[in-house]
């Protein structure tokens, strides 16, 4: 009566290990995959126009001029209208282009276009270990059992409950 109560008692434990450990890996994998969801990075690529308000005239100053001026030539270049485009690199990103257009000494207009990526890292560093729990059924056995994969090699135990003896074992496994 006594060894059955203390098998009895063995096998519950061992259900109550294996149960625990399920809800673990349970817990453990969905945690991974929420983790996997939040990290998730794509790249993201962006192009747009910005204005931006006239620049404040600070301090004018006139300057004299000592040789004969081409009143002509002033007026000429005075109303046209200019247009520079100053194109910039911004390493590992992308342009960025500033166009000026430039009318009676003022700077008439200012636009931005930028056409960015924005690098992102797209590999997960994956778990140095799986863990796994599960069932067998025989002729002539059935039990529980969890595994360990480390790399290439993996590790299983398990207890049979109708012979009442545990079992091991080693595989490695060639591959990927």
């Amino acid at each position: 009566m006594k060894e059955n109560a203390i098998d009895r008692f063995c096998i519950k434990l061992c259900v109550g290990f294996v149960l625990a450990l399920f809800v673990f890996v349970a817990g453990y994998h969905s945690g991974r995959s929420e983790l996997a969801k939040q990290v998730r990075i794509d790249t993201l690529h962006i192009r747009d126009t910005v204005r931006q308000s006239f620049p404040v005239l600070v301090a004018s100053e006139p300057v004299m001029v000592a040789q004969p001026v081409d009143t002509a030539a002033i007026l000429r270049e005075h109303f046209t209208l200019n247009v520079f485009r100053d194109t910039l690199r911004v390493k590992d990103f992308g342009i960025v282009t500033v166009t000026d257009t430039v009318f009676q000494n003022r700077i008439g207009g200012r636009e931005f276009t930028y056409d960015l990526s924005i690098p992102t890292c797209t590999s997960m560093r994956r778990a140095k270990f799986d863990i796994g729990v599960g069932a067998f059924a025989q002729r002539d056995a059935y039990g529980l059992q969890a595994s360990l994969k480390v790399k290439h090699l993996l590790l299983s135990g398990g207890y049979d409950f109708k012979n009442q003896s545990p079992h091991v074992g080693v595989l490695y496994m060639f591959g990927k």
